[in-house]
């Protein structure tokens, strides 16, 4: 009797040694609720770690914790993958910066996050649907609405987004327009413009890479895409246009020449008329 309460305690112990930090203990509903973030599922390369005791980072491995404020910055040849205490999985390809700007979470139906997308490419799969204004991805002038859905998104020298399932409610952080882009659709806002188009068939085929396996492997990222439209396929932006000049050259020659002919005649006139 005595062996097994000493086993009991023990394990108690070493419970409360390896999980006392991780967890803390909900007084009105007796939960253990996370204290941190996310944990880190795979990595490859070196994938460093930026917060206020490392302000020039730490190299992270595989099972470290991820906290509020942190910065996690991928190597041009790294890939790094993790999991949110909400079950929501994230992917980072090469050369990315990404950051926990704002994450608080008590329960499912009780969770609040601002997540930055600074540079790079990104994969997210929410598996737990989010109340709307809850749960919020950003990159430099893009702000996505998200419930539970699976996206991919690069912040490079323009913004791009590829929705695979669900919906994005996007929202212009400069003018605040909004767009409600609907699965398999592309969103690519460059120099003030913005496009909306389908993904084709199959582009979707490859970026789902429904053989891929989420524990071991990493799901392609998005290719880097253009906005190559006329303006008519441009959404909800004002446009100016200049007019077209001389669309027919030689008509433009011809009325000038009459438009001149007509000025020395007019001349000619004012000459002969007596004074």
């Amino acid at each position: 009797m005595k062996i097994k309460i000493l086993l009991t305690g023990g394990l108690l112990l070493f419970w409360v040694f390896c999980y006392a930090q991780d967890y803390k203990l909900d007084p009105k509903t007796s939960k253990a609720i996370p204290t941190f973030q996310g944990t880190v599922l795979i990595i490859k390369g070196e994938v460093r770690r930026f917060d206020k005791k490392h302000p020039d980072g730490i190299i992270l491995e595989k099972g470290e914790r991820l906290f509020t404020e942190d910065k996690i910055e991928t190597s041009p040849k790294s890939l790094i993958k993790f999991q949110l205490t909400d079950q929501t999985i994230i992917a980072l390809g090469p050369d990315s910066t990404f950051e926990i700007k704002e994450y608080e979470f008590q329960e499912i139906d009780n969770r609040k996050a601002i997540l930055n997308l600074v540079k790079g490419q990104l994969r997210a799969v929410i598996y737990q649907k989010a109340k709307v204004g809850d749960l919020e991805f950003r990159t430099k002038n893009i702000a996505m609405g998200v419930r539970g859905t699976e996206f991919l998104a690069n912040e490079f020298d323009q913004t791009e987004v590829a929705l695979l399932s669900g919906r994005l409610l996007m929202t212009n952080l400069v003018n605040q327009q909004r767009n409600d882009l609907s699965a398999s659709h592309y969103y690519v806002r460059s120099n003030s413009k913005t496009k909306i188009d389908p993904i084709p068939l199959t582009e979707l085929v490859r970026l789902k890479a429904e053989h891929v396996k989420e524990e071991e492997a990493f799901r392609p990222f998005l290719e880097r895409q253009k906005v190559e439209s006329p303006i008519s396929e441009l959404i909800g932006e004002k446009m100016e246009t200049e007019k077209i000049k001389d669309e027919n050259p030689d008509e433009n020659k011809e009325d000038q020449w009459k438009k001149v002919l007509k000025q020395l005649n007019l001349r000619l006139r004012e000459n002969h008329n007596p004074r």
